[in-house]
């Protein structure tokens, strides 16, 4: 199986490495932007990963900052490339709060994820209904809005490959329901 890396983490690294490079031969953001013929914000959101960038402007800044070699080349082509695609949560983007597409995205690229909670189940391995019972979604949406927000969770707890730790963490975690501990 393998694992695309989304766009957040894609862009990102891409700005990342294109800012390192302007950095590396002094060259300053405005200059860039000038030659690009584009504001300097334009292009700090690409270096920030905030926005993609288009081919045509990778081109020229690969060019300026003097990247010759053909496999670094295809390399930021194709992180500009993936920086272009929609994460599987745009289609939650209705449900999901603003801007919080940014931090699915980070959280579909992580590689592990730890977390304690003392009082509840983890969000991501609690049942619809333990979920609504324990009023970790407000009550005041509709019954459309929580089928599209647990399918949002549940393909979310797919793409992750559980490692469930300890026997009693299990039995803890299979036995308890909301209310009791």
């Amino acid at each position: 199986m393998t694992v695309s890396i989304g766009p957040t983490v894609r862009r990102r690294r891409l700005g990342t490495e294109l800012r390192r490079l302007r950095e590396a031969h002094s060259i300053k953001l405005e200059e860039v932007a000038e030659q690009l013929g584009v504001a300097a914000s334009t292009l700090s959101r690409i270096e920030t990963g905030k926005a993609p960038t288009r081919s045509a402007y990778l081109t020229a800044m690969l060019k300026m900052y003097g990247v010759e070699d053909p496999g670094q080349r295809q390399v930021l082509v194709d992180m500009a490339r993936e920086g272009h695609r929609k994460g599987w949560w745009a289609a939650y983007e209705d449900v999901l709060p603003t801007g919080f597409g940014i931090y699915v995205g980070l959280e579909a690229e992580a590689a592990s994820l730890r977390a304690y909670e003392s009082l509840v189940i983890h969000g991501l391995l609690q049942t619809e209904d333990y979920a609504r019972s324990t009023g970790s979604w407000r009550r005041t949406r509709s019954s459309g809005w929580y089928a599209c927000a647990f399918s949002g969770r549940k393909r979310c707890c797919a793409r992750i490959r559980w490692n469930c730790g300890s026997s009693w963490t299990r039995r803890y975690c299979a036995g308890r329901s909301a209310g009791r501990s």
